[in-house]
């Protein structure tokens, strides 16, 4: 699964087709709803990375453990295309 956890606006103004949109403040709750398996694989970028890290910590306090930072958008795009 991959996540964009930049803000709504952002999102508006440029994204990847089908990923879901959670902001990094509210990936746990809806993370834990969505996905009740904690070993599903998850990928998720930002602008730079850096909220990715930020939810990724509070995944993994949650139990998540396939967790990834795909970096930037423009990064999320490119692993995407090699996969």
């Amino acid at each position: 699964m991959w996540f964009d956890v930049r803000t709504l606006v952002e999102n508006q103004c440029n994204n990847i087709e089908g990923d879901l949109r959670i902001s990094h403040s509210n990936i746990v709750r809806e993370v834990r709803d969505l996905f009740p398996d904690k070993n599903t694989t998850f990928y998720l970028y930002d602008k730079t990375g850096g909220r990715s890290d930020i939810a990724i910590s509070a995944l993994k306090q949650a139990g998540y453990k396939n967790l990834h930072n795909a970096g930037s958008i423009e990064e999320a795009r490119e692993q995407k295309s090699i996969k």
